[in-house]
């Protein structure tokens, strides 16, 4: 739309049309632009705190709504003051991760705090890989293998594998036992001993070895 100026205007007349206004500056016919008054401070603002009285040092934050900014506490710079965390220390623990996966907490450093370690801990149980071998686990004590015997009779209850040092005779026996008998075997190859009580004998065995 065209706009009507007057003819032979003056410097500064004004010319208003549609809501619209105009000044003449002798030459050109300039479009005035209205600025609307506004806050000139930051507490004058409509979403804003309305006074910095009582509010040293402190930070600006997004209001809960949110529809504004307010005032609120510095930013916690102590690992005890963050929400997932503890609150206090607690002397000689570790940290891990809370069962629920949302925070940090503390724990004990011990063998049985661990993740692939028994729970608790059961008196003269013996510690062994487990079957999977992902974790340890408490079993019970390995069995003592052969026993030794120093004595000039043999022992009354032997066991297979069990050795017998024969103080009287200076002879070291192995008792042997089998699905068919059971009997103390000379450890240096000089037969086998049917021994009983304190009386020994043995069958000899003679070995043909050249001498040169």
């Amino acid at each position: 739309m065209a706009i009507n100026f007057p003819n032979s205007p003056s410097s500064s007349d004004s010319h208003t049309e549609n809501g619209l206004t105009w000044i003449y500056d002798g030459t050109t016919w300039n479009l005035q632009t209205t600025i609307q008054s506004g806050a000139t401070t930051f507490t004058g603002l409509t979403d804003t705190p309305s006074t910095y009285t009582g509010q040293g040092g402190k930070y600006i934050k997004v209001n809960s709504t949110p529809d504004g900014l307010e005032f609120t506490d510095a930013p916690t710079t102590s690992f005890t003051g963050l929400t997932d965390t503890p609150s206090t220390y607690t002397a000689n623990k570790v940290l891990k991760v809370n069962s629920g996966g949302t925070g940090i907490e503390f724990a004990d450093y011990t063998f049985t705090s661990l993740l692939d370690t028994p729970n608790g801990l059961t008196a003269n149980k013996w510690i062994q890989v487990n079957g999977a071998g992902t974790a340890l686990s408490l079993v019970d004590a390995p069995s003592s293998g052969a026993s030794v015997t120093t004595d000039d009779t043999p022992p009354s209850t032997p066991s297979d594998g069990d050795l017998w040092w024969d103080s009287q005779n200076g002879r070291l026996h192995v008792y042997y036992q089998d699905a068919n008998s059971s009997q103390w075997v000379d450890a240096t190859g000089r037969g086998v001993s049917n021994n009983s009580g304190s009386s020994e004998l043995f069958t000899t065995k003679y070995w043909n070895i050249p001498l040169s």
